[in-house]
């Protein structure tokens, strides 16, 4: 069911945040479209009106002593079993059209015609609303041809939650990022993946610095751990790679060598090294 802002409300079929087949949607005006829809609007079906109806309670019968009845009163009697017995043959046989209420009446649209919108019907596509991304994962935000777009929220039962822009139903922009893991990103993203200048905070206490490129941490960024030392290098695909400078609390700068992530040696003292600059690893 999509819920609109001007009181509109549609039940069937959605794809893609619109609605798509068979299909519902009563306007605020009480009109009615009923049919196929395609990316939003009705193709095949039916306008109508719904009237309401308000039935008038008929007074209880009155229980009581029969005596001292006036012949008027039994007159009275009579006419009304027989209005009773005329209500119902007129009930029975076939109504006739009512001139004034089909004046009010929108006259309906065959099938296979295509409904005229009216100045009531909503927008096909809503400003903001919620979507099922399927794997767990719901939207809520603002949308372009029924695919996140814009200002958006992203999450799920398991802890992940993303919020920032959206470009044509991927994460693309700024935006921060909670994993189910506990880490969090903040940076830009592109295509759905992480990519450009950001801040990752790990779950564990580390926190790098630096860019990113198709997800993962690549180029010349710092790392800093929980007990305040520090280390400046190079990172590839994710992995930190070459020569760095890896300072601690109360020891003197040191350059080390990773390789695949890991410390495989120490060249010496940052100040042996005066002309010493991080680089991407040829």
């Amino acid at each position: 069911m999509i819920a609109y802002a001007d009181g509109s409300i549609y039940e069937g079929h959605i794809e893609n945040g619109l609605p798509q087949g068979t299909g519902r949607l009563t306007l605020a005006d009480l009109t009615v479209q009923e049919g196929m829809f395609e990316q939003g609007k009705m193709t095949k079906g039916n306008t109508s009106v719904e009237i309401q109806q308000v039935n008038d309670q008929k007074p209880s019968n009155v229980v009581g002593a029969q005596a001292n009845i006036k012949p008027e009163d039994k007159k009275a009697d009579k006419a009304n079993e027989e209005n009773k017995k005329a209500d119902k043959v007129q009930s029975q046989a076939p109504q006739q059209p009512n001139p004034v209420l089909e004046k009010s009446v929108k006259p309906s649209v065959s099938v296979g015609q295509a409904a005229e919108p009216t100045k009531t019907q909503p927008a096909a596509l809503p400003i903001s609303t919620k979507l099922d991304l399927g794997n767990g994962f719901s939207y809520e935000g603002g949308l372009l041809d029924g695919k996140p777009n814009g200002k958006g929220k992203m999450t799920n039962a398991k802890g992940y939650l993303y919020e920032g822009e959206f470009k044509a139903g991927k994460k693309e922009g700024q935006g921060e990022c909670t994993y189910e893991d506990g880490n969090k990103y903040k940076g830009k993203w592109m295509n759905d993946l992480e990519e450009g200048q950001a801040e990752m905070i790990f779950a564990n206490g580390r926190v790098y610095n630096g860019p990113f490129l198709n997800g993962k941490m690549h180029g010349i960024g710092k790392l800093k751990l929980p007990n305040g030392s520090s280390c400046e290098g190079a990172w590839v695909n994710g992995l930190q790679e070459g020569k760095a400078i890896m300072k601690s609390p109360g020891s003197d700068a040191q350059i080390v060598v990773f390789k695949g992530g890991v410390m495989a040696g120490n060249i010496g003292r940052l100040e042996e090294f005066p002309d010493f600059v991080v680089e991407m690893p040829s």
